[in-house]
């Protein structure tokens, strides 16, 4: 994966949800410390994936877990 279409995934996310904060998971963190692991022959080149954590979605989902377990 090059950088420019890891930051291309972050933006659309961030368009599309608004978050407070996104965490870039997995190998694809790297390319932030270095950018040329995406070039080809190196070993991020056929990465096509990104996981992403996204900060509002986790405060919700922890918000609705706390109910759930109150109610139990």
């Amino acid at each position: 994966m090059h950088i420019r279409s890891l930051t291309h995934i972050v933006e659309a996310v961030h368009a599309l949800v608004r978050p407070t904060r996104i965490t870039v998971m997995d190998s694809s963190s790297l390319l932030a410390y270095d950018p040329s692991l995406g070039e080809s022959g190196e070993p991020l080149e056929l990465g096509l994936d990104a996981d992403l954590l996204e900060e509002k979605r986790m405060f919700r989902a922890g918000r609705a877990l706390a109910k759930l377990t109150e109610a139990a």
